[in-house]
């Protein structure tokens, strides 16, 4: 065996031991996805932070090879990147809560979600899973965040779309859109009323406007290619449900998947150039490596020793 094959496999194991011994070290540099283009981008005028599909997985679970995960990381790294940019905004694409009924868990989600940074958030189809109480507390004290242009729901005014400040004077307008097939036939949606006339009227309205059009899309990809169709004006969309962490940022609309259980941050830089927008993206690990927001940690502790005691009485 010559002295280079030897070289080569020593180099193997001793990156195979790194991984092993210290799982942050195999996984801890973000991807980058640049959208191809003939033009180069000129000018940075915004920042989208984005994740979907939390599924009421708000702590790191410290499994897996990196372990990835966890609300009190992944508030640092938004606080962080809204600090460094004036222009950065942080939106959710919902199934924030659990995949199945579980108020206790359900709840410290809810308390979770007042104290991070969120601009604006999709309702989806698990936010309906649980029990009345729960859902009225997401529609009530989340409603100033949550964007509902193709539904309504009596007794909430929740927004029918959101804008967002970009540089030099831009502007960004989102849609979302609940897709109703996504649900469970058994789930229920008596309280949600669908109406596909709203969503148009607002698609007019924004599309009127000169800005970046997006669309916070929750649901089925069935739905979303005839949306995209039927609605050629948007240059965004972020999309939640299906728990994919596809990054398509060379078509037109972009398409940045939120991925599933707060495993990446999806950091989505936002150029102009002389006649498009173009995107770049970073999937950014969320490792046991970036500083916990106590607040949040806290939240979940209070959650844990309550859901002990619970269970020791029963």
């Amino acid at each position: 065996m010559s002295f280079y094959t030897l070289y080569i496999k020593y180099l193997f194991f001793l990156f195979f031991l790194l991984g092993y011994l210290y799982p942050e070290f195999s996984c801890s540099q973000s991807i980058e996805h640049v959208a191809k283009s003939s033009e180069e981008p000129s000018h940075l005028v915004g920042e989208i932070l984005f994740t979907a599909n939390l599924n009421g997985l708000i702590e790191n679970c410290k499994c897996g090879k990196p372990p990835l995960g966890g609300m009190p990381q992944i508030s640092t790294l938004v606080n962080k990147y809204l600090s460094e940019n004036k222009y950065s905004y942080y939106i959710d694409g919902g199934d924030f809560l659990n995949t199945y009924p579980y108020p206790a868990l359900n709840s410290a989600v809810i308390d979770i979600y007042k104290l991070l940074n969120i601009k604006y958030v999709a309702l989806g189809d698990q936010e309906w899973i649980d029990t009345d109480e729960l859902d009225n507390r997401v529609l009530y004290e989340l409603q100033n965040k949550i964007i509902a242009s193709n539904f309504r729901i009596k007794n909430h005014d929740l927004k029918r779309y959101g804008q967002l400040d970009l540089q030099m004077g831009m502007k960004a307008y989102i849609l979302s859109y609940l897709d109703e097939i996504s649900f469970f036939v058994s789930d229920d949606k008596r309280e949600i009323q669908f109406n596909d006339d709203l969503f148009t009227s607002y698609y007019n309205e924004i599309s009127s406007k000169e800005g970046l059009n997006i669309l916070l899309f929750h649901g089925t990809r069935y739905t979303l290619d005839l949306l995209i169709e039927k609605f050629p004006g948007f240059n965004l969309v972020l999309w939640g449900h299906e728990q994919n962490d596809i990054v398509n940022v060379s078509d037109n609309p972009a398409i940045i998947g939120g991925g599933s259980d707060g495993e990446h941050l999806k950091k989505i830089n936002i150029y102009r150039n002389k006649n498009n927008y173009i995107f770049s993206v970073n999937s950014i690990p969320v490792t046991l490596g970036i500083e916990e927001d106590l607040r949040i940690r806290a939240k979940i502790d209070e959650f844990k020793l309550a859901d002990k005691k619970v269970k020791v009485q029963d």
